[in-house]
């Protein structure tokens, strides 16, 4: 059974609860980690006017240690405007679908991935031994929660491979 405590110390279990009670979610079954799929999770205008705002603020990707490897990461990122509607009714979703208060989340980002672009494998949290964990982590602690919301549908590509599973979404 997996351990749902999170890195602040809280059970996450009644998060994973409120999210299986939202129609259409699949939990990907796994004892290393908890993941869910949720398909259409974003109407197409939505996604639509967040890849727009995406686009029109998109500037390198950066990470916080890429360890000397400048092809670490070779994507896009566009920040989203904390007070533009479209972000706040992302925002709003997955706080409904989460229980999570948006005001304990990190601003919302959209990535952008050309041909041949790649963010290598990483985790979306910093490891307490790590280099960067006090920088990052000292005050207002580690992440504990990732959504992540497929804009589009690319002829090929546009992955995401979970390596503690070996499973690809």
């Amino acid at each position: 059974m997996l351990n749902l405590s999170l890195g602040s110390g809280l059970d996450g279990q009644p998060i994973v609860d409120r999210i299986l009670t939202a129609p259409g979610v699949q939990r990907v079954p796994s004892p290393k980690l908890t993941l869910f799929v949720k398909r259409n999770f974003l109407d197409a205008a939505l996604c639509n006017a967040v890849i727009a705002r995406i686009d029109a603020v998109r500037r390198p990707s950066t990470i916080a240690d890429p360890n000397g490897d400048t092809a670490y990461r070779t994507s896009e990122t566009g920040d989203l405007d904390a007070t533009d509607p479209v972000t706040i009714e992302v925002e709003r979703l997955i706080a409904e679908l989460t229980g999570l208060d948006p005001a304990h989340g990190e601003p919302l980002q959209g990535q952008r991935y050309a041909v041949g672009q790649e963010f290598k494998g990483h985790t979306d949290y910093f490891e307490p031994q790590g280099i960067d964990f006090e920088r990052y982590c000292g005050r207002s602690g580690n992440r504990t929660w990732t959504v992540m919301v497929y804009l589009n549908e690319p002829a090929a590509g546009g992955a995401t491979r979970f390596k503690a599973i070996d499973k690809i979404v």
